[in-house]
């Protein structure tokens, strides 16, 4: 018998981080490297990262090594109508904001590929990912549940 599988079953599945929490503070920088962050003016329509308006911080308190995306990750944004981006090839340390969803598939159960076509042809025509809040935005908890 079959086993309905849902993203969370096979993914690791967090929001991006608050960019305000990025900002610098009078604590000591945490590192010396400089990130770049993904917004949503930064993915064009076709879900390609441009890299002219993605903005670089460089003096950062916090360790954010957890948000960097990397390359065969999932990134979904939570508003309508929702961005998805396929991260293939894309610059060191970008990291994403709390406007998107990052999945990183857990094991080889599922090409990535596969998994953002997916989602991509999921929320295009799908009406059933709008939450009940009566904000046009999806939550990290439907994605997990997809």
């Amino acid at each position: 018998m079959y086993k309905n599988i849902v993203l969370k079953d096979i993914c690791e599945i967090w929001s991006g981080v608050k960019l305000g929490r990025l900002k610098k503070t009078n604590i000591i920088s945490f590192s010396d490297i400089t990130y770049k962050v993904l917004t949503f003016k930064a993915i064009d329509e076709n879900g390609n990262i441009d890299n002219n308006e993605i903005e670089e911080i460089s003096d950062i308190n916090n360790d954010v090594s957890k948000y960097i995306i990397k390359h065969g990750d999932i990134v979904v944004g939570f508003s309508i109508p929702v961005k998805v981006f396929y991260a293939r090839y894309l610059d060191s340390n970008i990291i994403a904001t709390s406007h998107f969803a990052v999945i990183r598939l857990c094991d080889n159960m599922i090409i990535p590929e596969y998994l953002y076509n997916y989602l991509e042809n999921y929320f295009r025509y799908s009406k059933k990912y709008i939450s009940n809040t009566g904000i046009f935005a999806i939550t990290i908890d439907i994605i997990k549940n997809i």
